[in-house]
């Protein structure tokens, strides 16, 4: 097809017919940008003089009417440039000023481009009359709402243009809003034109903003005092508002403002930080009698440091050595403090270490690069004491930041906040988020000190030395309040000091460990945690001398049974070649969908189902039974199907349901059996899901490839044997652990009673793996495999991979994906699921942009999310669900999150590939992607031939599709016989009925024949409806019964579609007429009423052709009796326009011009995000109706503008 195009490109170019040449282009971009920009350059480099007829093909398109694909046409021949003999000449000249003449956004930008792809790199080469209007189109262009930038671009594309069209351009564009993007196009412009930009924003009184622009244009010679200017502004503006951060912010670099500072402190009551600024920048300072008192104030209401708790400052390397005195404390707390701004931004300045006895003040200016303060502090850290700190672990982040080589783990870590929200969630039912509201030093200091902690010094020039006492004082509280208040909050041990204590963990001997069963954990309501801190230290002591066993053998029981799961799904296409059955509709095919499908259908039973079919087997022995189901299945298939040709389809079932059990079963059984050993070897075994899965994506397709060529049938046994190894490295290495529990259903009976000790804590977490199940069943590799389902994948234009390779691309990063989220999942913070679910919906974007080079990463995110939602809950169900419902926790949450995911897509399959596939198959697809709500009069026939059906049940057939998503309905028009889609429109207030009005109105149709829809409508919508000129013969059909539907479509010969073929009437007398049923008669003469005539569009520029459309939409609009009406005319950022009408009923009914032009907007492909402008017209005042229109524009298309626009004459 691409051949024939770019041959009937060339006949064109060489008859010289610039229509055909355009037709035939917009033909050629139907199918891919990249072709048709590769034809292009093909018919150029075939002809010398290629470039002038490219610019009248150009002049022509300007002139058309906006059109499918005209934006694309006008971008490729502008790009095309000179041939080799070409010389623009005044037919260039000539193209530009009709250009400049253009609309101010479409003009601006194909001149532009023109410019560069011809080589005109100034102004100075443009003809004096292209020169003025260029100018003056530049201008006009700035003035426009949103216009700045592509006038901007055509301005410093051109240098040399009159210097007050920079100049002006700067001035519209410089509102405050986007201050970087104005400096960057400042900074190709004249120097002049830098410093009235600078003096612009100074006389605006955006001293910050000129800064700024200092700044960025190296202006700091003219303009010295800028930084100062702002500054000193800024720190009044604080002074009023008596914030004393910012004043101190503001000063600390700016010595001109330091008694500014101090003063503007004074009086905001700050005595004592006032004081100690005034000291250490040498300002005056206050009255001493103030800061007597103000310190007198702080000691009686402020937490103060014991008298007996010395405080050293270590700021010589002589001092360091001092550090190893609290190598005997029983806790270490710490805090760091930083210098606030400057040109480096914050950095450290000092880190406070803190015993219950002693304060150990680190001055990191002095010490912080000296490498005997990093062992030291390296050791100190790794210690086995708890290290307690106030969001310490940001601390210890900005120090290894500033100070790389003092990067040190503290272990263990221990963050107060987190204890005391713990501690509240627990008390009062609150979430974590919650929990942590109001949480601060100064308020745990009050409630467990007895007093809170004086703020006053956490701002303040922490740079500045010697350090005041008072400083010094507050620095060393920070660190020591910590190491009092963790002995004194109640709390539960968490999974980071969950106490041990039997003794077999104790002795850290692996056998006896496997023996002792889970680990002691406060579960208990009424079991205390423990009292005092010592008791916490021993507790963690004995944990400290059993660390976990990691049972790394768990990814080799893992990886075999998600290998055959692998090999179900992954080798069916094989399979069924190997059975004979074609990948068409036929009823064999349809067959073998059905027997496959048993892999799913069993493995959501059984998901659940195995708590009762394998009731009175311990999970560990449900475990073996799956994998020899899926051994079993493996054999089925490799030796029974594939090795002794048994073909009948009963094998196929048995062999897929074996797989389903299996699937169902193994995994929450496996999961559970795991859970005693700890995070890291449950980690290590789900990382076995994706190698598991893409051991077969990958390896067993790479094998079946060349140059190997191993047959499916080995690939299979191999699985099966790979599963028998499994099964021995799970009997042998991993242990076993409790008892058997009731069994049967009187077990799952017991799980549900107790609901209310492991529900509340889980209901949720599967509509997060619903949704990462739902992308994963879709993109993983799902509707990928029918997007690129060619030989070859053209991944950018001039470089194609053949499919498998490409696939082979797509898998690996598929795995990684799902590696790299299930290794994060625990070792991030604990978040709920539903955060990660953003990877999903990110990466399915990227595969539904049908960007191959893109396809890759969308793959690796959606199984990224996929990973950290899986281990995420894993962990979640371990952690927070008591042992005894362990197992139905992990059943419910895969079962619930499956069969919501496996419905939704089920749902979703119905009509993205039955309704496309169709369509596809038919020929019809390209058309209907342009005009989704429209199915033409040929488009119908064809698809009533291929189906087998009248035009009656084709209407009900596609009702019924459409609403098992949204309320809909579908019509047929009068005389066309075109059918109309009609979802509702919820969020713009129109009904299905309304939408199909509204749909009709806009394609000029002359009435409707016949309505399908789930139920009668509504009293608005039928009033509107009696206004129809046909209203006495619409007929209706009901959806909510059974539609008739074929086994397979009929394949339509090819020189059947396009052609047109008249509704058969005596079908749609079947069914009753809506007048009928509703007991109502027919009222208006809508759609043949006397105003509804066709008028062309007038007017120069895109915008008094916007205004003309509404005009006449205005003018065509529908009121009983001949009243008021308006219309509106949407303007796009390609630049079409889509026009709506009013239409009302005698009832008050009414849709509004914008609803009309919003139907319509949707019925030929258009995105709403596209809309930039609406121009609303009306031919009497129509206050009311404009102000409803107005508020929808403001709620549904926010940064689209809306203006009233008169009537035309």
């Amino acid at each position: 097809m691409a051949e024939g195009w770019a041959t009937a490109l060339s006949q064109a170019f060489h008859a010289d017919d610039e229509v055909a040449f355009i037709d035939e282009l917009q033909k050629a971009l139907l199918d891919s940008y990249q072709h048709a920009r590769a034809m292009l350059a093909a018919v150029k480099a075939d002809s010398d003089s290629f470039g002038r007829f490219g610019l009248r093909c150009l002049a022509r398109l300007l002139q058309a009417e906006a059109s499918a694909g005209r934006s694309q046409s006008l971008s490729l021949l502008a790009d095309l440039g000179p041939g080799n003999e070409d010389e623009g000449g005044g037919q260039l000249q000539q193209l530009l000023l009709q250009l400049t003449t253009s609309s101010a956004g479409e003009g601006l930008k194909l001149l532009v481009r023109v410019c560069a792809a011809w080589g005109v790199r100034t102004a100075d080469q443009l003809g004096a009359e292209v020169r003025a209007a260029l100018e003056a189109s530049i201008l006009r262009g700035a003035a426009e709402p949103g216009g700045w930038g592509l006038a901007a671009v055509a301005a410093a594309a051109l240098p040399g243009l009159a210097p007050e069209v920079p100049r002006q351009v700067l001035q519209a564009a410089d509102d405050g809003s986007r201050d970087e993007a104005v400096e960057q196009l400042a900074k190709g412009l004249d120097d002049e034109t830098k410093r009235l930009l600078v003096k612009q924003r100074q006389a605006g009184g955006r001293l910050r903003a000129a800064a700024k622009a200092v700044q960025a244009l190296g202006l700091q010679e003219e303009f010295p005092d800028a930084e100062l200017r702002w500054k000193a502004e800024a720190l009044e503006a604080a002074i009023r508002k008596g914030r004393k951060e910012a004043m101190v912010g503001l000063s600390c670099q700016e010595p001109s403002l330091h008694a500014g500072c101090v003063e503007g402190l004074l009086k905001c009551g700050e005595v004592e930080l006032a004081a100690d600024l005034a000291a250490a920048w040498g300002c005056p300072l206050p009255s001493e009698d103030l800061v007597i008192t103000a310190k007198r104030k702080r000691e009686a209401e402020c937490l103060c440091l014991p008298v007996d708790v010395p405080i050293t400052t270590i700021s010589k390397e002589a001092d360091v050595a001092s550090l190893s005195s609290l190598l005997s404390a029983e806790v270490i707390g710490f805090d760091l403090e930083s210098s606030m701004g400057g040109p480096g931004g914050s950095q450290p300045t000092l880190l406070q270490l803190a015993s219950a006895r002693a304060v150990c003040l680190v001055d990191l200016l002095a010490v912080g690069n000296l490498q005997p303060l990093a062992l030291a502090l390296e050791e100190l850290f790794a210690a086995p004491m708890p290290k307690v700190g106030f969001a310490g672990a940001s601390d210890l982040g900005k120090l290894a930041g500033g100070f790389p080589g003092l990067k040190v783990a503290a272990e263990p870590l221990v963050d107060l906040r987190d204890l005391e929200a713990d501690r509240r969630a627990a008390a009062s039912q609150l979430s974590k988020k919650k929990a942590r509201e109001g949480v601060s030093l100064s308020s745990l200091a009050e409630q467990y000190l007895g007093k809170p902690l004086d703020k006053t010094f956490q701002v303040g020039d922490w740079a500045q030395r010697p350090l005041s006492e008072a400083r010094a004082h507050y620095a060393a509280l920070d660190a020591w309040v910590p190491v009092q208040a963790m002995a004194l909050v109640p709390r539960r041990d968490s999974d980071a000091e969950t106490a041990s204590l039997s003794s077999g963990r104790a002795s850290g001997s692996r056998d006896s460990e496997r023996s002792s069963g889970w680990p002691v954990r406060w579960r208990d309501p009424e079991a205390s945690p423990c009292s005092s801190l010592q008791e916490r230290l021993l507790a963690r002591e004995a944990q400290a001398q059993c660390p976990e066993d990691v049972y790394w053998e768990s990814i080799l029981v893992v990886l075999p049974c998600f290998s055959g799961y692998a090999a179900l799904f992954g080798l069916q296409h094989e399979v069924k070649a190997r059975l004979r059955i074609a990948d068409d509709s036929s009823a064999a095919s349809h067959h073998f969908g059905a027997a496959v499908s048993c892999l799913y259908l069993f493995g959501l039973i059984f998901r659940i189902g195995h708590k009762v079919v394998f009731s009175r087997l311990h999970p560990r022995a449900r475990v073996h039974v799956a994998q020899i189901c899926m051994m079993l299945s493996m054999l089925v298939m490799s030796v029974v199907v594939l090795t002794m040709e048994c073909y009948d389809l009963y094998w196929v079932i048995l062999a897929y349901s074996l797989g389903g059990a299996a699937m169902g079963s193994f995994e929450s059984n496996l999961l559970n059996c795991l859970t005693p050993f700890g995070h890291r070897t449950k980690r290590l075994a789900i990382l076995g899901i994706p190698l598991g899965v893409n051991s077969i994506l990958i390896g067993g397709f790479f094998l079946m490839g060349p140059p190997l060529q191993v047959p499916v049938t080995e690939v299979f046994f191999a699985v099966a044997v790979l599963n028998l190894l499994g099964l021995l490295v799970f009997a042998i290495w991993i242990p076993r652990h409790g008892e058997a529990g009731m069994g049967g259903v009187r077990e799952l009976l017991a799980d549900c009673k107790g609901c209310r000790h492991w529900l509340p804590q889980l209901w949720h977490y599967p509509l997060a793996f619903a949704v990462d199940t739902f992308t994963l069943a879709g993109f993983s590799p799902g509707l990928s495999l029918y997007v690129y389902n060619k030989e070859v994948v053209q991944l950018t234009e001039g470089f194609v991979l053949e499919t498998k390779t490409f696939f082979a691309f797509y898998n690996t990063a598929n795995m990684l994906g799902g590696l790299c989220g299930r290794w994060l999942s625990y070792r991030l913070p604990q978040r709920h699921p539903a955060v990660y679910v953003g990877f999903n919906a990110l990466g399915a974007g990227l595969l539904l942009l049908r960007r191959p080079v893109l396809a890759p990463a969308g793959a690796f995110l959606v199984m990224l999310g996929d990973g950290l939602i899986y281990g995420t809950i894993s962990r979640h169900v371990d952690t927070a669900i008591p042992q005894e419902f362990n197992l139905i926790a992990i059943s419910y949450w895969l079962f619930v999150g499956w069969a919501w995911a496996q419905s939704c897509l089920m749902r979703a399959l119905a009509l993205m590939l039955d309704l496309a596939g169709l369509a596809d198959q038919l020929g019809l697809l390209p058309r209907l992607q342009r005009k989704p709500w429209v199915l033409l009069n040929d488009h119908r026939a064809a698809m009533e031939e291929a189906l087998q059906v009248g035009s009656d049940d084709l209407l009900r057939i596609l009702a019924k599709w459409l609403a098992d998503f949204s309320p809909a309905a579908v019509g047929l028009a009068h005389v066309s016989g075109t059918v109309y889609l009609a979802p509702a429109l919820e969020d713009a207030g129109l009904t299905p009925e309304q939408v199909l009005i509204a749909n009709l109105f806009s394609h000029g149709e002359m009435g409707l024949d016949a309505l399908a829809s789930p139920a009668l409508p509504d009293a608005q919508a039928l009033s509107i409806l009696q206004e129809l000129a046909t209203f006495s013969r619409v007929r209706w059909m009901r959806t909510d019964v059974e539609v008739p539907w074929p086994e397979a479509a009929v394949p339509l010969p090819q020189d059947k579609v396009g052609m047109l073929k008249p509704v058969r009437r005596s079908v749609l007398k079947k069914h009753p007429l809506l007048r009928d049923e509703m007991g109502v008669t027919a009222q208006g003469n809508c759609l043949q009423h006397p105003s509804f005539v066709h008028h062309d569009i007038e007017g120069d520029t895109l915008e008094e052709m916007q205004n003309s459309a509404a005009s006449i939409a205005a003018k065509r609009g529908y009121a009983p009796g001949g009243g008021a009406t308006a219309g509106c005319a949407l303007r796009t950022e390609a630049g079409m326009l889509v026009s709506g009408s009013e239409v009302s009923a005698r009832s008050g009914a009414q849709i509004s011009p914008l609803q009309c032009a919003l139907v319509s907007l949707s019925a030929n492909g258009l995105p709403r995000s596209s809309v930039q402008d609406v121009a609303w017209c009306a031919n009497q005042p129509c206050n009311e109706l404009e102000e409803r229109d107005r508020a929808l524009l403001a709620r549904l298309l926010p940064s689209a503008s809306f203006r009233g626009v008169r009537l035309a004459e």
